[in-house]
């Protein structure tokens, strides 16, 4: 087989889902949540994928304080790890990589996506973009677009 060299400038890592396992404990804090309000915990857990928690509170509950309520439900995850795992393989794959050509962009807080991967085992990127450092959440690009004008070293991948 033939192989190629491929150059990368740096592999950005989503967490929640690929770096971590924490859907089980995105759910509890989020369904804890919606039922303290009388919302509907199906549609917002289906909102909240890849979504900051202020935009799932405009999403789902527009008459409330986006405000007011994501700092409830951001509280609870900051002091909350319950359950959190590095997804399979995920350890020998960041420590295969230079520390300097990965980096992890995250809807969640700071201190969420440090608390996670420190209960996960995981190393703590040299480059975390969270929700704190953007004005806009996924969808849109502004996360990733970050991290990728922030790595500067190259990282040459053989595939």
């Amino acid at each position: 087989m033939r192989q190629h060299t491929i150059k990368y400038h740096a592999i950005l890592f989503d967490l929640d889902g690929v770096l971590v396992d924490s859907l089980s404990l995105i759910e509890r804090i989020l369904c804890g949540w919606v039922a303290a309000h009388g919302l509907d915990a199906d549609k917002a857990v289906e909102l909240s994928h890849g979504r900051r928690d202020i935009d799932v509170v405009r999403a789902i509950a527009p008459h409330l304080d986006a405000e007011a309520e994501s700092r409830r439900i951001v509280e609870r995850e900051e002091h909350d790890f319950d359950g959190v795992r590095a997804t399979r393989g995920t350890s020998r794959l960041l420590s295969a990589l230079p520390a300097n050509a990965w980096a992890t962009v995250t809807s969640g807080t700071r201190a969420v996506a440090q608390g996670r991967l420190a209960v996960a085992g995981l190393p703590q990127p040299k480059l975390l973009v969270a929700a704190d450092d953007i004005k806009h959440g996924k969808p849109h690009p502004e996360g990733y677009l970050t991290a990728a004008c922030s790595v500067r070293h190259p990282l040459n991948a053989s595939s």
